[in-house]
């Protein structure tokens, strides 16, 4: 096999083409070699490749949490002031950096076209930059520098008639009747500086306090019920102001109901619609808005946009929907015709909002539905131990001080020639992290089994190799599958005149593990390990003794024990004598697994663990494992005894899947170890404990030999 080493990325590819089997591109040869950094190839960056080759790791942004790109690196004592200063020339100007009037949707109360954020107004000019209080290197009292034109908010309840009136607020946050209070500093954009309750600044008591020009407001907080004096006109800065009985208008300075003594014109009374003044002076005095058909929103945005005696309803309190469960009503005025909709809160749907958008999401390891704070992603409230949208990774992953080693040519070899190896724990001899095994196997036989101590990236590299690049596991196309270095399944080791000897080289990863005491050592590969047992004493059938063996089932590889198919060597071919039908007190027919750091003690667990329909195994001693043969089932569809609820569980290596070797087993024992041996564990990981092909496939996926 050629190397590529001290080449150049051209040179490495020209050499690739005239390596048998390869037809990929330059990512592949990459992506083969495992070679991450273009870099290391001599590929530079070059320019016009979007790369900001003197971007720092970012500011952060005071308003949204996220850093961004800057220009220059950042003075420690003005944190801010490098990206986004007017004054200086290195400034980050760009809208999507230093204008909150483009990022943020929430400034000037929700009306972002009300904003300006620049010196000269524009969306990209010199921003005004960020406050930062009078305390640098604090971020937590800095605010954005922007001016609000209420003038044309998209809101009318806050709304300005000019940009002298401030009741609104420097935010636009405040409405008519509790105008904004004056004597604040900067930023004051919060609805609490909205003046709430306070005779002094409401707008009928301003008036009301002018005796000589409005003496017939009532403004007495003295009778029963009178809490407020000025009402807001919804959809509208207007307000009106309560009156003197037998008076009427927005200043009470009227006698007339519709407030003026003509009638079909304009009137407060009626929301700005026409209005009729009816039995004047008597008891049925009143105002008649007639159909509000001349109220101008009615006439310039939806016909029905306002209604009931006062022109005042909107059209969801006067036609509510049935129900809005889980969303709130919302007056929609985009058609001809108002209507009264749900706004369905995040991740709901449906007209009336019940349906559940996060119904299917399953959340796993004890997680519960939860934190619907963006739509179209159902995450999960995980249980401590436990993160990820499904809850699905474990944070703590088993750990140990070793692995077990071997360089062996049989499973059993690999128990008495072995030994426990510690891994060094200050990576001098670059092998801590994960326990490494690599299984060679050419036409159905095992030729080569390797365990022991591997750095974590070095395993992840060597586990990579398994397939060429872009194959997935579960694609069945031969030729693809041909070309993988790693040939699980026996039905691709058989001697084919078009493919010659087949020989199969997989690899895996999984957990470090303790050889402390007998139970600890079942966390190791096959359950070996155990100091006590493992010592320079001790006899190759003690240490056969104290491993966790496996015996297939019967139906488990290629097909029946009966079939005649060259897969599994005919019947009493090499086959069904490694795996199914030797003779165990030779230590024929058993083999040795890595653990998945569980038991099967629930019902879904041993239903999964029972079935031929994946490599999952129990592990037992020879000597259990021989008694349950000879006195329980001799027929050997499975191995099942009626106390071994807590046996450990293992993964097999032969005939397994190409699924197999590309999961992340870590992973899966982080989650399998953080669990209780009582629990649904199969299920709580995402599989479906009904199909238990899955464990051999993946979740959802298509078993192929189920």
């Amino acid at each position: 096999m050629k190397l590529f080493t001290s080449l150049t990325a051209s040179a490495a590819f020209a050499q690739a083409q005239d390596f048998p089997g390869f037809g990929g591109s330059l990512a592949d040869l990459l992506a083969q070699l495992n070679i991450e950094n273009q870099l290391d190839l001599g590929i530079g960056a070059t320019a016009g490749n979007d790369a900001n080759v003197n971007g720092t790791e970012g500011e952060f942004d005071p308003v949204t949490g996220e850093r961004y790109l800057i220009a220059n690196n950042p003075d420690p004592t003005t944190p801010f002031t490098n990206n986004c200063d007017p004054n200086s020339p290195l400034a980050n100007t760009t809208a999507e950096k230093c204008n909150p009037c483009v990022f943020d949707p929430s400034v000037c109360n929700g009306s972002p076209q009300s904003c300006s954020a620049t010196q000269d107004g524009s969306a990209d000019g010199i921003p005004r930059g960020i406050n930062d209080n009078g305390t640098p290197g604090d971020t937590s009292d800095d605010w954005w520098e922007y001016i609000c034109d209420c003038t044309n908010h998209v809101d009318e309840e806050h709304k300005t008639d000019s940009v002298s009136d401030t009741w609104a607020g420097p935010d636009c946050q405040c409405p008519r009747c509790e105008p904004y209070d004056t004597s604040l500093n900067p930023p004051s954009g919060d609805v609490a500086a909205c003046l709430k309750e306070d005779p002094a600044t409401d707008p009928c008591l301003v008036l009301a306090s002018d005796s000589v020009n409005y003496p017939n407001i009532d403004a007495d907080y003295s009778e029963p019920g009178n809490t407020e004096t000025c009402s807001e006109i919804p959809g509208t800065n207007d307000y009106t102001c309560p009156c003197n009985d037998g008076f009427y208008g927005f200043d009470c300075n009227s006698e007339y109901p519709c407030g003026s003594s003509s009638d079909g014109v304009p009137t407060s009374v009626c929301n700005m619609g026409e209005g009729d003044n009816v039995d004047v002076g008597g008891l049925g005095e009143t105002c008649d808005c007639g159909d509000c058909s001349t109220v101008p929103d009615n006439q310039n945005i939806s016909q029905n946009m306002w209604g009931g005696p006062n022109c005042n309803e909107t059209i969801c309190q006067r036609d509510p929907p049935a129900s809005c469960v889980n969303g709130s009503e919302y007056n929609d005025h985009s058609g001809a015709t108002a209507q009264c909709t749900c706004v369905c809160d995040i991740n709901y749907s449906g007209a009336d909002c019940s349906t559940d958008d996060c119904s299917s999401t399953t959340c796993l390891n004890g997680g519960t539905p939860d934190f619907r704070s963006v739509q179209g992603q159902c995450n999960c409230n995980c249980p401590t131990g436990f993160t990820g949208a499904r809850c699905e990774t474990a944070t703590n992953t088993p750990t140990g001080t070793g692995c077990w080693k071997c360089d062996a040519m049989t499973y059993v070899q690999c128990a008495t020639e072995g030994s426990f190896q510690t891994c060094s724990e200050d990576q001098s001899n670059g092998d801590n992290g994960v326990c490494f095994v690599e299984y060679r196997e050419q036409n159905q036989k095992l030729t080569q089994l390797c365990t022991g101590c591997k750095d974590a990236k070095s395993c992840d590299n060597l586990k990579r190799q398994n397939f060429v690049p872009g194959f997935e596991a579960g694609n069945t196309a031969p030729f693809m599958r041909m070309r993988n270095q790693c040939k699980p399944d026996y039905r691709l080791q058989v001697a084919r005149r078009r493919y010659g000897n087949t020989q199969s080289v997989c690899r895996q990863c999984f957990s470090m593990c303790s050889n402390a005491d007998a139970e600890s050592a079942k966390t190791c590969f096959g359950g070996l390990g155990n100091k006590d047992v493992f010592t320079g004493a001790a006899t190759d059938a003690d240490k056969i003794g104290a491993a966790q063996w496996i015996r297939y089932y019967k139906t488990i590889v290629g097909g029946p024990a009966s079939s005649s198919s060259p897969w599994n060597g005919r019947d009493g071919g090499s086959t069904d004598k490694l795996l199914r039908n030797g003779d165990i007190e030779n230590n024929e027919a058993i083999v040795l697994g890595i653990p998945l750091h569980v038991a099967a003690g629930h019902t879904n667990s041993q239903n999964v663990v029972n079935s031929p329909l994946n490599h999952i195994f129990r592990g037992y001693t020879k000597q259990a494992l021989s008694d349950l043969i000879d006195n329980t089932f001799q027929d050997g569809n499975y191995v099942v005894g009626n106390n071994d609820d807590s046996n450990p569980l293992y993964w097999a290596l032969a005939d397994s899947t190409d699924f197999f070797w590309s999961n992340d087993l870590i992973r899966d024992q982080g989650v399998y170890a953080a669990a209780d041996d009582s629990d649904d564990v199969f299920s709580s990981n995402g599989y479906d404990p009904t199909e238990p092909c899955e464990l051999d496939y993946g979740a959802g996926q298509y078993c192929d030999r189920s």
